[in-house]
């Protein structure tokens, strides 16, 4: 376990805010308690992604110019990078640099250096406003918010577009992306959702799984155990769980009266937490093998919409 602020028996975790100013809420997965906020300085606003590197927290912030903060774990202390163009959505790190989806028309993606924090370069896309990264293989995977949503494909070792692939009437919007065994699964913003399997050997659909009625846009997913995880945007909130073996829905929780809108899922262990978008925010364990509610944590007032998840 690891010592904040002169106490010991802590596991951090952080949920990032968006609000304006942006706001980092650090909390203890011991005791599911929050520990301190850190709020950044004037226009620097709405974090909308979080990834942990090192000993640094990385924050992409939503606002006009789009800003990467670089949080200092230890002293909770921060710097920020303005950028020329505006709406960080998402964030991966590989290889020493932090790559930032942008919101933009067309999509951007920065590349950062993370040995001195600075720009090495941006690459624009063919099509139009980011919403989340993901990384196999060398490769860089975007999904797009348009309709029908795309899927494109960038070659990080020349940080070119490769191609990009038509999700049809699966969207509006790929709103998330996770990878696991040579598959990619992205989540749309219909209603009800779908999630999309893609075989990444030829950059193909390999099957589209249509959610239940009410089981709508799919914000966020995350792999563990053999099981997909997708957090839905609804009230109240909703986590499906799929089993990837079949590509078969198992079940979905529905969250108590109150905790609406999921933005972000994290897990460690055996349990997984889902960010809230809320006023206040909230986030809610959940104990993955019985699949159902542990607790719930709510952020204090003007602390709201739980939009990123940082688990270590």
């Amino acid at each position: 376990m690891q010592s904040v602020g002169g106490t010991v028996g802590v596991i951090p975790f952080y949920a990032g805010l968006a609000v304006s100013p942006g706001k980092i809420v650090r909390a203890n997965l011991v005791n599911f308690t929050k520990i301190d906020t850190l709020s950044f300085g004037s226009g620097v606003n709405i974090v909308s992604s979080l990834i942990i590197s090192d000993s640094f927290l990385y924050a992409g912030l939503a606002g006009s110019p789009g800003k990467i903060a670089k949080v200092n774990l230890e002293t909770f202390e921060d710097e920020v990078l303005p950028l020329a163009y505006d709406n960080v959505t998402s964030l991966l790190v590989s290889g020493g640099f932090l790559y930032a989806g942008l919101f933009t028309p067309p999509g951007i993606i920065y590349k950062v250096d993370l040995s001195d924090f600075s720009i090495d370069s941006f690459l624009m896309l063919s099509r139009n406003r980011l919403n989340a990264l993901a990384i196999a293989d060398n490769f860089l995977y975007t999904g797009t918010d348009t309709i029908p949503p795309y899927v494109i494909k960038v070659d990080l070792s020349s940080f070119t577009e490769v191609s990009s692939l038509n999700l049809g009437g699966t969207g509006p919007g790929a709103k998330a992306l996770a990878v696991n065994g040579g598959f990619l699964y992205a989540g749309t913003g219909s209603g009800p959702g779908n999630i999309v399997k893609i075989d990444l050997s030829d950059f193909s659909i390999a099957d589209t799984l249509l959610l239940d009625t009410g089981e709508d846009d799919v914000r966020a997913l995350l792999v563990s155990g053999g099981f997909l995880y997708a957090g839905l945007n609804t009230s109240p909130g909703n986590v499906v769980k799929i089993n990837l073996s079949d590509f078969s829905k198992v079940g979905t929780l529905t969250f108590d009266s109150g905790e609406d809108y999921v933005g972000a899922l994290g897990v460690k262990n055996s349990f997984l937490y889902a960010g809230l978008s809320t006023s206040p925010g909230k986030v809610v364990k959940v104990n993955l093998s019985s699949f159902a509610e542990v607790r719930t944590l709510t952020f204090d007032t003007g602390e709201d919409y739980v939009r990123a998840l940082a688990l270590q």
